[in-house]
């Protein structure tokens, strides 16, 4: 007798019964007798189980195919799947040999031991600092002047540089020379010996050109 009403857990997988049941609704191969007393002769393309899984494969997969792929994967794992979260730590001090790991403190100490400067990055936080040039002025004065200093500056924070200004046919027979300045005080020594065609010596003050260079 055949079969013309097929139920699986309460759901019904095939029912030849109905007038609407086609060949197309069985699988290629099966043959059942419809509703009216004639044979059918499914015709549905059955559907391929692969035994491996594959990049390329459309077809599903058998579930022990599926398991041992990923037990294997397991076992390649140094800890396992189960294990492998409690194995992380979640501080430095959970490490084997703890103290060949530099620690969160350890760090922070090291840091606090620098200087301020290596952190703030400004300069005023540098310890024996380098000096820094603030000011420079240049001008002009003569034998016994003193250089002045721009406002707001000391003058043991002062360099001073001078040289002759009026290198002149005055000067041709200079047979001396002094041009300096006295770093404390900023006194300007410069006198010139001149000896003429008839050999007399005269002193001669030239003007002076001085450089005031103001540190921090």
């Amino acid at each position: 007798m055949a079969v013309n009403k097929v139920v699986y857990n309460g759901a019904t997988l095939v029912d030849l019964t109905s007038d609407t049941v086609t060949a197309d609704n069985l699988a290629a191969g099966v043959k059942a007798t419809g509703a009216d007393g004639n044979p059918v002769v499914g015709l549905l393309p059955m559907v391929t189980i692969d035994a491996e899984l594959s990049d390329a494969s459309e077809n599903p997969v058998q579930n022990k195919v599926i398991n041992a792929a990923f037990s294997g994967l397991g076992t390649k794992m140094k800890y396992g799947f189960q294990s492998l979260s409690e194995c992380i730590p979640e501080k430095l001090t959970d490490l084997e040999n703890d103290a060949d790991y530099a620690t969160n403190d350890m760090l922070l100490t090291k840091i606090n031991s620098l200087a301020k400067v290596a952190t703030s990055g400004n300069y005023d936080d540098l310890i024996n600092k380098p000096h820094k040039v603030s000011h420079i002025m240049m001008g002009q004065t003569v034998q016994g002047g003193v250089i002045p200093i721009p406002q707001g500056a000391n003058r043991e924070n002062c360099y001073y540089a001078v040289w002759i200004s009026d290198l002149n046919q005055e000067l041709k027979n200079v047979t001396r020379i002094v041009c300096k300045v006295n770093q404390g005080s900023g006194r300007v020594i410069c006198r010139a010996t001149i000896e003429d065609a008839e050999g007399n010596v005269t002193d001669y003050n030239p003007t002076v050109n001085y450089l005031c260079i103001v540190y921090e």
